[in-house]
């Protein structure tokens, strides 16, 4: 009891001594959070600052450095040899902001050297997708590099990637076109060396109707030959050069 006694008397000496130092009384409360009645008007806060995702390259760039718009989405670009002497490209776009349009550029044999081969203006069409095209005269027998160079309107560009179209075969070569065929037939033809050659046209019974000496050069060559008073059928087309080379093919007269 004694103990008990000392205890409580030295507990209130000693809550006497400190509440002397105490300017003002705080009072406790019984949730965790608190609040502070003096002195929080001089209190300053720091901003908030939320940090957003960076732009994808469909939305526009508000920001005034360190962002650029990509100004097209190529979804497809590619080239198809249409014969000996021309190459057809097209490509798709999507999402076109401040284009100008596209330079073709080609390089021959290797991708290292290339050259602008033409200019497609951009669409001004609302469209989401939009179809280009360009048809370039290429008779290159080997490996030909293409790739588009794309112009913004404050001169900026971006190149696509680099595809590949293969040469023309170095072997002889005979096409006919139209066919079927109504006024006139063409025949190209296609030689790695120049030289002479005599053609032959013969119906279906092998009957001798045309002979026609000729020249070529080196590459290919266009003859056209008129065909308005055969009459409906098929026929055989032959060609002999003067190195023995034998080519043939045939059409239908409408």
């Amino acid at each position: 009891m004694y103990r008990y006694s000392c205890c409580i008397l030295l507990l209130l000496i000693y809550i006497s001594a400190g509440a002397q130092t105490l300017q003002q009384p705080v009072t406790l409360i019984n949730t965790p959070a608190y609040t502070l009645r003096a002195g929080i008007q001089n209190f300053a806060v720091a901003p908030v600052i939320l940090l957003t995702a960076p732009l994808s390259s469909t939305e526009n760039c508000r920001c005034s450095y360190g962002c650029r718009v990509l100004p097209v989405t190529l979804l497809s670009f590619d080239g198809v040899r249409q014969n000996t002497v021309h190459v057809l490209l097209h490509w798709e776009t999507t999402n076109e902001y401040q284009n100008t349009g596209f330079n073709v550029e080609r390089s021959l044999g290797t991708a290292t050297f290339f050259n602008n081969v033409g200019f497609v203006s951009a669409q001004l069409n609302n469209n989401t997708k939009k179809k280009y095209a360009l048809n370039d005269p290429n008779n290159y027998d080997g490996i030909s590099y293409y790739r588009l160079k794309q112009i913004d309107l404050d001169g900026n560009f971006t190149y696509s990637k680099i595809i590949t179209v293969s040469g023309y075969s170095h072997k002889p070569t005979l096409k006919l076109y139209p066919n079927p065929a109504v006024k006139n037939i063409m025949v190209e033809t296609y030689f790695a060396t120049s030289g002479t050659a005599k053609l032959w046209i013969t119906d279906a019974a092998q009957k001798l109707l045309l002979v026609h000496n000729f020249s070529y050069n080196k590459g290919s060559n266009f003859i056209s030959v008129p065909v308005s008073s055969l009459s409906s059928g098929l026929y055989f087309i032959k060609i002999l050069n003067n190195e023995n080379v034998f080519l043939n093919d045939k059409f239908i007269k409408e």
